[in-house]
């Protein structure tokens, strides 16, 4: 499973197991967590994209999102402030199951923020600028956000609304597709593969990074329950969901440890395939012939 979605649903588990701890907790907590992202000496050039301020992204069922400004962070790269509002009558996670970069790019920098009745938090999203330009991205013209809401005891859904989000000057001038260094590994109607194996760079170390660009409407899921580096079945399973016509860069990281228990040293070629699922069903897509990776 890519670590960054683990993480996030690792959290959105600690945030409802927490809940009856945070229930009687007052908003302070938020107030105090609020970024010092606007003390950030902002380096020339480093925030060109100019949005306008406090747009009411969502309002609707007494749930409120305003993206209240763009920022820059020197660890993070480029960001999102954003207030979350809950005036629902409900304990309610606000869960962000996907982020959307000029229409195209879907980032796996996903979140999500447990809000106690009428509480009001707000949050930043940095939209990391090193991923960012592995897509070919310099400039941010559109950014969208997919949200579930539901209560952490039941998980019972509350409200799934359209993708929500808004545009900045660079909007006119975005790209509209990316342009993949690698090789095209697998293609048919439904999507395209490339995979990259990178050693060491400045985001991930021994990570495999797959390229998926899904053709169709629906979501897609790829399973590969099997990773052969070297010729050895090193035991380790990859989940990979993509939206509806959208295009992802996966980093899936191969740790030290597991390719220590298989006795290798140094990665010379690594081959996977995929079983490909459509839609909260799973629907049966078919499965990609034997691909074997490029190692940078």
């Amino acid at each position: 499973m890519k670590r960054k979605r683990f993480c996030r649903i690792c959290a959105v588990c600690v945030l409802a197991l927490t809940v009856l701890l945070t229930a009687g907790c007052s908003s302070k907590k938020s107030e105090e967590k609020k970024t010092t992202a606007e003390e950030t000496a902002v380096p020339a050039a480093a925030l060109t994209e100019e949005m306008e301020e406090d747009q009411v992204l969502l309002d609707e069922s007494g749930l409120k999102i305003t993206a209240n400004r763009m920022f820059y962070d020197e660890a993070y790269g480029k960001g999102v402030q954003l207030t979350f509002e809950n005036h629902s009558g409900k304990i309610l996670i606000f869960d962000c199951k996907s982020i959307f970069v000029n229409g195209f790019a879907e980032v796996e920098d996903t979140f999500a923020e447990l809000l106690n009745k009428d509480e009001t938090k707000q949050v930043n999203v940095y939209l990391d600028t090193m991923e960012l330009e592995a897509y070919g991205i310099d400039e941010i013209g559109e950014v969208g956000f997919r949200f579930d809401f539901y209560t952490p005891q039941t998980y019972e859904k509350y409200l799934t609304p359209d993708v929500i989000g808004f545009q900045t000057s660079a909007y006119a001038d975005m790209p509209e597709e990316m342009k993949f260094a690698g090789k095209v590994l697998y293609e048919d109607e439904n999507v395209t593969l490339g995979a990259i194996y990178t050693a060491k760079s400045d985001i991930y170390q021994n990570a495999l990074t797959l390229y998926v660009e899904n053709h169709t409407d629906r979501e897609m899921m790829l399973v590969c329950r099997n990773v052969s580096v070297n010729g050895k079945d090193i035991g380790q399973h990859m989940v990979t969901q993509v939206q509806g016509q959208k295009v992802m860069l996966s980093h899936q990281v191969l740790s030290e440890n597991t390719l220590a228990a298989a006795e290798i040293e140094t990665v010379e070629d690594i081959h996977l395939s995929f079983e490909i699922y459509s839609g909260p069903e799973a629907t049966p897509l078919g499965e990609t012939d034997d691909m074997q990776a490029e190692i940078q």
